[in-house]
Parts: C-alpha cells; sequence; structure tokens
C-alpha cells in the first residue's frame, strides 16, 4: 500500500535551468567547473541517495577548497543561485499534490 509520495523539486515542480551542485559551487567558491566536476562526481552518489547531506557536500568542499565563506553563506549564495535558475512552475502538479495530500504523505526533495 503506498502511503507517501516523493516529489523532486527541480525540472519536476520547477522548470529551471539543468544545473547541479557543482556548477553553483564553482561559481560560489570562485574555482573552474572542471575542478569543481571532478571533485564532486566521488560524492555525487552519496549525496544522490541521500547517504550524503547537502551542508556535509558544502563542508567537504569547503575544506578542499580553502574556502573562507562560512558554510551557512555558501548555503545562502547556493540558494539564490538556485532561485535565480527558476523560470517557471509546474502549476498542473502542485493542483494534483493538493489533491493526493488529502490521501498520501507528501514529501519534496532536491539534489
Amino acid at each position: 500500500m503506498i502511503i507517501n509520495i516523493i516529489f523532486d523539486l527541480g525540472n519536476v515542480l520547477l522548470d529551471q535551468k539543468d544545473v547541479t551542485a557543482d556548477v553553483y559551487l564553482a561559481k560560489i567558491l570562485k574555482i573552474p567547473y572542471e575542478v569543481s566536476n571532478v571533485f564532486y562526481k566521488q560524492y555525487r552518489r552519496a549525496a544522490v541517495s541521500g547517504e550524503l547531506s547537502f551542508i556535509h557536500l558544502i563542508r567537504l568542499f569547503q575544506h578542499e577548497f580553502n574556502s573562507v565563506l562560512s558554510v551557512h553563506d555558501i548555503l545562502g549564495q547556493y540558494i539564490k543561485l538556485y532561485v535565480e535558475d527558476v523560470k517557471g512552475v509546474n502549476h498542473g502538479l502542485i493542483d494534483l499534490i493538493g489533491r493526493l495530500k488529502k490521501k498520501y504523505s507528501i514529501f519534496l526533495m532536491t539534489v
């Protein structure tokens, strides 16, 4: 029996550029994208599966690239970049979620 339904935020509920964490973190930490991408690849699976929290991923980047920015500052800039890339909202899906939440627990996630 289904009791929970999980929706993805990026490019499902939100219409946005197809940008991944390595792109945003490269911009925030002012490192080349290629360097960020290589570093991110070793943690991507754990981050996507939830085995590695996003805050821990930020800490790994912060330490690896000797950032003077706090985790809070990096997260704030990340959220700002993420929101700026939103082009629209899938209103049909929001309506569906409104109907589904009467019978199911609804969760939202993104990586």
